[in-house]
Protein backbone atom coordinates (compact mmCIF):
# COMPACT_ATOMS: atom_id res chain seq x y z
CA UNK A 1 0.00 0.00 0.00
CA UNK A 2 1.42 3.49 -0.86
CA UNK A 3 2.72 5.47 2.11
CA UNK A 4 0.16 8.25 1.51
CA UNK A 5 -2.73 5.79 1.79
CA UNK A 6 -1.27 4.33 4.98
CA UNK A 7 -0.91 7.79 6.50
CA UNK A 8 -4.47 8.61 5.45
CA UNK A 9 -5.75 5.50 7.19
CA UNK A 10 -3.89 6.46 10.37
CA UNK A 11 -5.38 9.98 10.27
CA UNK A 12 -8.87 8.58 9.82
CA UNK A 13 -8.34 6.18 12.71
CA UNK A 14 -7.19 9.09 14.90
CA UNK A 15 -10.33 11.01 14.01
CA UNK A 16 -12.61 8.05 14.75
CA UNK A 17 -10.71 7.41 17.99
CA UNK A 18 -11.32 11.02 19.10
CA UNK A 19 -15.01 10.85 18.18
CA UNK A 20 -15.66 7.59 20.02
CA UNK A 21 -13.78 8.81 23.07
CA UNK A 22 -15.75 12.05 23.12
CA UNK A 23 -19.02 10.11 22.93
CA UNK A 24 -17.87 8.00 25.89
CA UNK A 25 -16.99 11.13 27.88
CA UNK A 26 -20.28 12.86 27.07
CA UNK A 27 -22.32 9.72 27.76
CA UNK A 28 -23.60 9.48 24.21
CA UNK A 29 -22.10 6.01 24.61
CA UNK A 30 -23.17 5.09 28.11
CA UNK A 31 -21.28 2.88 30.59
CA UNK A 32 -21.95 -0.77 29.81
CA UNK A 33 -23.31 -0.04 26.32
CA UNK A 34 -22.48 -2.60 23.63
CA UNK A 35 -20.91 -1.18 20.47
CA UNK A 36 -20.57 -2.83 17.07
CA UNK A 37 -17.83 -2.16 14.54
CA UNK A 38 -20.28 -2.16 11.63
CA UNK A 39 -22.57 0.38 13.29
CA UNK A 40 -19.60 2.58 14.20
CA UNK A 41 -18.29 2.43 10.64
CA UNK A 42 -21.70 3.56 9.36
CA UNK A 43 -21.95 6.28 11.99
CA UNK A 44 -18.57 7.78 11.12
CA UNK A 45 -18.81 6.95 7.42
CA UNK A 46 -15.58 5.01 7.31
CA UNK A 47 -14.32 1.44 6.96
CA UNK A 48 -14.47 -1.24 9.61
CA UNK A 49 -10.67 -1.48 9.37
CA UNK A 50 -10.39 2.16 10.43
CA UNK A 51 -12.87 1.63 13.24
CA UNK A 52 -11.02 -1.49 14.39
CA UNK A 53 -7.77 0.47 14.64
CA UNK A 54 -9.44 3.18 16.75
CA UNK A 55 -11.19 0.61 18.92
CA UNK A 56 -7.95 -1.23 19.64
CA UNK A 57 -6.43 1.98 21.03
CA UNK A 58 -9.46 2.54 23.23
CA UNK A 59 -9.26 -1.06 24.45
CA UNK A 60 -5.60 -0.59 25.38
CA UNK A 61 -6.52 2.53 27.36
CA UNK A 62 -9.36 0.74 29.14
CA UNK A 63 -12.24 2.78 27.72
CA UNK A 64 -13.62 -0.22 25.85
CA UNK A 65 -13.51 -3.87 26.92
CA UNK A 66 -14.41 -7.18 25.32
CA UNK A 67 -16.71 -9.18 27.58
CA UNK A 68 -17.05 -12.94 27.95
CA UNK A 69 -19.47 -13.02 25.02
CA UNK A 70 -16.94 -11.25 22.78
CA UNK A 71 -19.06 -8.09 22.77
CA UNK A 72 -17.36 -4.68 22.61
CA UNK A 73 -18.55 -2.78 25.68
CA UNK A 74 -18.04 0.75 27.02
CA UNK A 75 -16.15 0.51 30.31
CA UNK A 76 -18.55 0.61 33.21
CA UNK A 77 -18.21 2.96 36.19
CA UNK A 78 -18.14 1.42 39.65
CA UNK A 79 -18.45 2.80 43.15
CA UNK A 80 -14.81 1.86 43.65
CA UNK A 81 -13.83 3.94 40.60
CA UNK A 82 -15.55 7.00 42.05
CA UNK A 83 -14.00 6.60 45.49
CA UNK A 84 -10.50 6.01 44.11
CA UNK A 85 -10.59 8.97 41.73
CA UNK A 86 -11.77 11.37 44.41
CA UNK A 87 -9.19 10.04 46.89
CA UNK A 88 -6.41 10.70 44.37
CA UNK A 89 -7.75 14.17 43.61
CA UNK A 90 -7.96 15.03 47.29
CA UNK A 91 -4.35 14.00 47.95
CA UNK A 92 -2.95 15.88 44.94
CA UNK A 93 -5.04 19.02 45.32
CA UNK A 94 -4.44 19.34 49.07
CA UNK A 95 -0.70 19.05 48.49
CA UNK A 96 -0.96 21.65 45.74
CA UNK A 97 -2.84 24.07 48.02
CA UNK A 98 -0.04 23.78 50.56
CA UNK A 99 2.40 24.62 47.76
CA UNK A 100 0.35 27.71 46.85
CA UNK A 101 0.74 29.06 50.36
CA UNK A 102 4.38 27.96 50.71
CA UNK A 103 5.30 29.78 47.48
CA UNK A 104 3.24 32.80 48.55
CA UNK A 105 1.35 33.02 45.25
CA UNK A 106 -2.11 33.24 46.80
CA UNK A 107 -2.93 36.61 45.26
CA UNK A 108 -2.03 35.66 41.69
CA UNK A 109 -3.56 32.18 41.77
CA UNK A 110 -6.81 33.42 43.31
CA UNK A 111 -7.46 35.80 40.42
CA UNK A 112 -6.58 33.17 37.82
CA UNK A 113 -9.01 30.79 39.52
CA UNK A 114 -11.69 33.48 39.68
CA UNK A 115 -11.42 33.96 35.90
CA UNK A 116 -12.16 30.26 35.53
CA UNK A 117 -15.22 30.58 37.79
CA UNK A 118 -16.47 33.31 35.45
CA UNK A 119 -16.03 30.86 32.58
CA UNK A 120 -17.83 28.15 34.56
CA UNK A 121 -20.83 30.45 34.91
CA UNK A 122 -20.84 31.32 31.21
CA UNK A 123 -20.80 27.68 30.03
CA UNK A 124 -23.14 26.27 32.66
CA UNK A 125 -25.67 24.95 30.14
CA UNK A 126 -23.05 22.99 28.18
CA UNK A 127 -22.20 19.97 30.33
CA UNK A 128 -19.02 19.10 28.42
CA UNK A 129 -17.66 22.66 28.40
CA UNK A 130 -18.58 23.14 32.05
CA UNK A 131 -16.75 20.02 33.18
CA UNK A 132 -13.76 20.84 30.96
CA UNK A 133 -13.59 24.27 32.62
CA UNK A 134 -14.02 22.70 36.05
CA UNK A 135 -11.03 20.48 35.32
CA UNK A 136 -9.06 23.56 34.23
CA UNK A 137 -9.89 25.11 37.63
CA UNK A 138 -8.61 22.14 39.59
CA UNK A 139 -5.81 21.47 37.11
CA UNK A 140 -4.48 24.98 37.67
CA UNK A 141 -4.21 24.23 41.38
CA UNK A 142 -2.34 20.97 40.74
CA UNK A 143 0.02 22.65 38.26
CA UNK A 144 1.51 24.62 41.14
CA UNK A 145 3.30 21.44 42.22
CA UNK A 146 5.54 21.76 39.13
CA UNK A 147 5.96 18.00 39.12
CA UNK A 148 5.91 16.54 35.62
CA UNK A 149 5.06 13.01 36.70
CA UNK A 150 2.21 14.12 38.96
CA UNK A 151 0.86 16.43 36.27
CA UNK A 152 0.83 13.61 33.72
CA UNK A 153 -0.80 11.29 36.25
CA UNK A 154 -3.44 13.91 37.03
CA UNK A 155 -4.26 14.15 33.32
CA UNK A 156 -5.06 10.43 33.24
CA UNK A 157 -7.69 10.73 35.96
CA UNK A 158 -8.90 14.03 34.51
CA UNK A 159 -10.40 12.17 31.55
CA UNK A 160 -12.10 9.66 33.85
CA UNK A 161 -13.43 12.44 36.03
CA UNK A 162 -14.75 14.29 33.00
CA UNK A 163 -17.15 11.42 32.34
CA UNK A 164 -18.13 11.23 36.00
CA UNK A 165 -18.71 14.97 36.10
CA UNK A 166 -20.96 14.94 33.07
CA UNK A 167 -22.89 12.07 34.64
CA UNK A 168 -23.33 14.24 37.72
CA UNK A 169 -24.39 17.30 35.71
CA UNK A 170 -26.95 15.28 33.74
CA UNK A 171 -28.49 14.04 36.97
CA UNK A 172 -29.23 17.61 38.03
CA UNK A 173 -27.10 20.02 40.08
CA UNK A 174 -27.69 23.40 41.67
CA UNK A 175 -25.92 26.12 39.68
CA UNK A 176 -25.36 28.68 42.44
CA UNK A 177 -24.34 26.02 44.95
CA UNK A 178 -21.70 24.66 42.56
CA UNK A 179 -20.32 28.08 41.64
CA UNK A 180 -20.35 29.23 45.25
CA UNK A 181 -18.25 26.21 46.28
CA UNK A 182 -15.58 27.26 43.77
CA UNK A 183 -15.67 30.89 44.89
CA UNK A 184 -15.25 29.87 48.54
CA UNK A 185 -11.94 28.28 47.56
CA UNK A 186 -10.94 31.42 45.67
CA UNK A 187 -11.83 33.78 48.52
CA UNK A 188 -10.07 31.76 51.22
CA UNK A 189 -6.92 31.58 49.09
CA UNK A 190 -7.02 35.35 48.54
CA UNK A 191 -7.51 35.86 52.28
CA UNK A 192 -4.37 33.73 52.85
CA UNK A 193 -6.31 31.39 55.13
CA UNK A 194 -4.77 27.96 54.60
CA UNK A 195 -7.01 26.19 57.11
CA UNK A 196 -10.21 27.58 55.55
CA UNK A 197 -8.97 26.83 52.04
CA UNK A 198 -8.28 23.21 52.96
CA UNK A 199 -11.73 22.94 54.50
CA UNK A 200 -13.44 24.48 51.47
CA UNK A 201 -11.54 22.25 49.05
CA UNK A 202 -12.15 19.10 51.09
CA UNK A 203 -15.85 19.90 51.51
CA UNK A 204 -16.17 20.57 47.77
CA UNK A 205 -14.51 17.30 46.78
CA UNK A 206 -16.39 15.25 49.36
CA UNK A 207 -19.74 16.63 48.23
CA UNK A 208 -18.70 15.87 44.67
CA UNK A 209 -17.89 12.29 45.63
CA UNK A 210 -21.21 11.72 47.38
CA UNK A 211 -23.24 13.39 44.63
CA UNK A 212 -21.39 11.38 41.96
CA UNK A 213 -22.14 8.12 43.76
CA UNK A 214 -25.81 9.09 43.84
CA UNK A 215 -25.69 9.97 40.14
CA UNK A 216 -24.06 6.60 39.44
CA UNK A 217 -26.88 4.84 41.24
CA UNK A 218 -29.43 6.72 39.16
CA UNK A 219 -27.46 5.86 35.99
CA UNK A 220 -27.71 2.16 36.81
CA UNK A 221 -31.48 2.47 37.06
CA UNK A 222 -31.86 4.00 33.60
Amino acid sequence: MPEREVMGEYCLADSVYDKIKEKIHTLDFRPGQILQERALAEMFETSRTTVRSAVQRLECQGWLIVNSRKNLVVKDVTESDVNEIFAIRRLLEQEAIEAVFHKDITWDISFRLEELVVRLRSVWDDHFEYMSSDQDFHGLIVSVLENGRLTRFYRTIREEFLRLGIMLRMSGTDKEEMLDAHMKIVHSIRAKDLHETMKNLTDHLEKGRIDTLQALEREKNI
